[in-house]
């Protein structure tokens, strides 16, 4: 299966936390087993959220 292009959006490329997220997506695209593959998505999931959270906390 062809994969997609490597290139993460600018909000991904934020020093500290931007590494982290952009690394678990490239986790996530090279990932081929469904068990890690929710692991990875249900923890991009929470960081998102986190990082949400510290940038809107109303």
């Amino acid at each position: 299966m062809a994969k997609p292009p490597q290139t993460k959006p600018d909000s991904f490329r934020d020093p500290v936390e931007g590494d982290a997220l952009a690394a678990l997506l490239d986790e996530i695209a090279e990932e081929e087993t469904p068990e890690r593959l929710l692991k990875l998505a249900l923890e991009l999931q929470q960081q998102l959220l986190l990082s949400k959270q510290l940038k809107n906390p109303n």
